[in-house]
């Protein structure tokens, strides 16, 4: 009988108290069986994904990672694919640290930085060929959060060709209503693990209007400020429309103008807080800079009382330009 509730957690903290004086034996117990025909107990896998944020686990992210990739298409219930999320998360972010040459750590990877990549994209592809992510739950908001570290670890040029179906994928998570952080967050690690070659690619170019309106979705949904999500979920939609905006400055400018002037004020001040933002920190030439300026001054001849009303019913600083 599988240990639950109280019982599983005690032997969980049971587990990380072993680790933390010598983890090489907890996680080693994870992989060390001869044959994979089901799960490991879910105490182990937690304790595992715990040890790989808090320990030098360098010498064991070859050998563990290659178990859970065995793994991954077995887990059906969702605490165990929690589980196995909880680990993934921890060897990804313990790999980039590792492959950030300006970091400190001890040891060498037991893995060359061609086989992460290998590893990252086998990983990104199982977790969306195997695992149901068309629900509101824990699992797909987890999934999120791993595949957006994920993107880091895979090289541009073959991040580039995913683009087109991730976008597609994402476009259906938002329709499940999932919190709107975790889409703004895997948004812009995309672009932003994109952007790191200096080129976006054709395809992050074809689906820029998709990927702007789901921006868009996000910066519409009204901010808690008691919430952390939800104050970094516009941050990070900001950010993210910024990092396009250098890499595709007249194709954004041309796609928030037509934000800009569309009927719905809630659009319509969404973009003009875009603005606000991408030309304190994005460079324009002075023809787009003139497009704008006239944009928003016929907007505001043609519409200024319903634009101002919803400018002041959201609270947006730029409502002074409206003024």
């Amino acid at each position: 009988m599988k240990p639950e509730g109280e019982l599983e957690e005690m032997c969980t903290a049971v587990l990380m108290a072993l680790g933390s004086q010598f983890p090489g034996m907890v996680i080693t117990k994870l992989w060390d069986r001869q044959r994979v025909r089901k799960l490991p107990p879910r105490g182990l896998l937690v304790t595992v994904g715990k040890l790989s944020l808090c320990q030098d686990i360098a010498r064991y992210i070859d050998a563990t990672w290659e178990y859970i990739l065995r793994i991954l298409r077995m887990a059906k219930e969702e605490d165990d694919m929690l589980a196995i999320c909880h680990v993934l998360y921890g060897l990804v972010v313990s790999t980039q640290k590792h492959l950030d040459p300006a970091a400190k750590h001890e040891g060498a990877m037991d893995i060359r930085e061609e086989a992460v990549a290998i590893k990252a994209y086998q990983t990104l592809r199982v977790l969306f060929n195997r695992w149901s992510l068309k629900s509101k739950d824990k699992v797909t908001e987890q999934v999120l959060v791993v595949i957006g570290r994920l993107f880091y670890l895979i090289p541009p040029f073959k991040l580039k060709n995913q683009v087109n179906w991730l976008t597609r994928w994402l476009m259906s998570v938002i329709s499940t209503k999932v919190t709107p952080f975790y889409i703004s967050q895997c948004i812009f690690q995309l672009v932003d693990a994109l952007a790191l070659s200096g080129c976006g690619g054709i395809n992050l170019e074809y689906q820029l209007e998709n990927i702007t309106d789901m921006l868009f979705n996000q910066l519409n949904e009204k901010v808690n400020n008691s919430d952390s999500h939800s104050v970094l979920n516009h941050s990070l939609a900001q950010r993210a429309f910024c990092i396009l905006t250098k890499l595709y400055s007249d194709q954004v400018v041309f796609l928030l103008q037509k934000t800009m002037e569309s009927k719905d004020p809630a659009k319509t001040v969404s973009a003009l807080q875009v603005f606000v933002d991408v030309f304190q920190e994005v460079p324009q030439t002075e023809k787009l800079q003139s497009k704008v300026m006239h944009s928003v001054i016929n907007m505001i001849q043609e519409d200024f009382e319903p634009v101002s009303r919803k400018a002041e019913c959201s609270g947006w600083e730029g409502r002074r330009l409206l003024s």
